[in-house]
């Protein structure tokens, strides 16, 4: 049972806390095998009652994965009552996304986009590229002299 071993751990404690902290965030880690919580609390309590929490501790394998299924429970019930989703709402997408995410066309669709993105970029730098070409021929001759 998930919930077995944190009661009865939580039924050891006292039911003010120990140094400020509650009894139930205690018990969480304790379970968790927490040793610098397992000190402060026993510490804190009698000597008998430090020795049953031992034992208890000792006999739960795997703490951290039970208070994790136990504070994913409590997430899920905390949402069941507030998120609602419709089976019948298709996402929306744009004809583009479609498109590119067509089986078929997307990866065409992908290589026309970096082939025109190329082209694009070449028409661009082209007069720049027939200027800095000259720029040698003007420079060589003071420079030659």
């Amino acid at each position: 049972m998930i919930g077995d071993p944190y009661q009865q751990v939580l039924a050891l404690l006292p039911g003010e806390g120990v140094s400020g902290f509650s009894s139930t965030w205690l018990a969480a880690k304790l379970l968790e095998q927490d040793t610098l919580v397992l000190e402060t609390v026993s510490s804190a309590v009698s000597d008998d009652l430090g020795g049953q929490l031992t034992d208890r501790l000792a006999k739960v394998k795997d703490g951290s994965l039970l208070t994790g299924i136990c504070k994913f429970k409590w997430i899920e019930t905390l949402l069941q009552g507030n998120i609602s989703v419709k089976n019948d709402a298709k996402p929306l997408m744009s004809r583009f996304d479609r498109l590119a995410t067509s089986k078929t066309w997307g990866n065409p669709l992908a290589v026309g986009v970096i082939i025109l993105g190329l082209m694009v970029s070449m028409a661009i730098a082209m007069p720049f590229m027939g200027l800095f070409g000259y720029l040698p021929s003007l420079l060589s001759p003071p420079l030659v002299q």
